[in-house]
């Protein structure tokens, strides 16, 4: 969430190891002295999250090679991308189905359901 939020403020974003890198495996996990596991790779909790870093491998403006090199990415801030020759997206709800869940979530709200 601090990275999509700091997209949100900034005109580009600068981050380290938020996809996989060589890096990984000589990098410390964290800025503060080493306390048990000590690099990004030994990390278990944060290997689970390979979508995550799928994602912010696919999204940067760096090269992927350059990225998993140096583990290095720059992502561009929200306000910095032009978003005028994109098509209108399209509703995954059919207009019935989106009449049904909206009086679904009417009668709920009124204790009906």
């Amino acid at each position: 969430l601090g990275l999509l939020f700091a997209m949100t403020q900034c005109n580009s974003v600068d981050t380290y190891d938020m996809a996989n890198s060589e890096a990984s495996a000589t990098a410390y996990y964290h800025y503060y002295p080493p306390i048990g596991i000590t690099r990004a790779i030994e990390n278990d909790f944060h290997i689970l999250f390979e979508a995550e870093h799928e994602l912010w491998a696919r999204i940067t403006s760096t090269p992927r090679d350059e990225v998993f090199k140096t583990g290095k990415a720059t992502y561009p801030g929200f306000a910095s991308i032009s978003c005028d020759d994109a098509p209108e997206p399209k509703s995954i709800l059919s207009q019935t189905d989106a009449s049904a869940a909206a009086q679904k979530l009417s009668l709920a709200a009124f204790g009906h359901i």
